[in-house]
């Protein structure tokens, strides 16, 4: 517990702090569903970039793209997936990062062990643009 000085006006007065009163009841649940992972990427960014680590026997139910500034570059080429299946969750031939646009694939995939996901990125040839968000959708 700590003094916090509070003023008022003209004067100065200190106030001692209590103690932490109970916590109130629980909140409802939450809407049926499982949680999204968000991640930000550039076409500057190192790759492949870890996104999360898929936990052993959960589903991956789906991975959205969205492309908000396209890529400019030569080539461009985006995928989600493991190092041993780059393309696990979303194949480059499911999206266009050069096209401002929102792309989307439903793996409904589940790993065998926790497997680290990973966002792999071309920027292309001559790249000097191009940023998006990639969205993932886990079984609670």
């Amino acid at each position: 517990m700590g003094a916090r000085i509070i003023i008022e006006e003209t004067d100065v007065v200190v106030v001692n702090e209590g103690e932490q009163g109970i916590a109130g009841p629980e909140g409802p649940a939450g809407p049926p569903g499982g949680p999204v992972l968000e991640f930000a990427f550039s076409y500057g960014d190192a790759t492949p970039s870890t996104l999360f680590t898929a936990l052993a026997g959960k589903l991956v139910k789906g991975v959205s793209l969205f492309i908000e500034a396209g890529f400019n570059g030569s080539g461009a080429a985006l995928s989600v997936g493991s190092q041993a299946d780059p393309e696990a969750l979303l194949a480059a031939s499911e999206n266009d990062p050069t096209t401002i646009s929102v792309f989307h694939s439903s793996p409904n995939k589940s790993f065998g062990a926790d497997t680290p996901i990973f966002l792999f990125i071309t920027p292309g040839v001559g790249a000097s643009e191009g940023h998006g968000l990639v969205a993932v959708e886990m079984e609670q």
